[in-house]
């Protein structure tokens, strides 16, 4: 079972699964947001922060030069702050 875990984070694949999670995540909150006509740009930044930071491990387990994982960390870090502004300007 661990040279099962290792191989799928040593190639990458671990990262794909959770790409493939935060698109389901992304259909559920365009879905919700039909229903409720809310939610959707604090939604959305979510899963853009989320999806940064796991393309930036992507780019580090693929030995990508570090200017590349700086690259997708930086943006992280705007989607997180946008998300953050949607959390707070929103009425609660």
């Amino acid at each position: 079972m661990p040279d099962a875990i290792a191989e799928l984070v040593s190639d990458g694949t671990v990262t794909t699964i959770a790409l493939a999670v935060l698109g389901l995540e992304l259909v559920c909150i365009l879905v919700r947001r039909r229903r409720t006509r809310s939610g959707f740009f604090q939604g959305l930044t979510n899963v853009a922060a989320g999806a940064c930071l796991v393309l930036a491990l992507r780019s580090a387990l693929m030995q990508s030069p570090p200017e590349i994982v700086a690259v997708w960390l930086g943006l992280g870090l705007i989607a997180h702050l946008g998300e953050i502004a949607a959390r707070y300007l929103t009425k609660p």
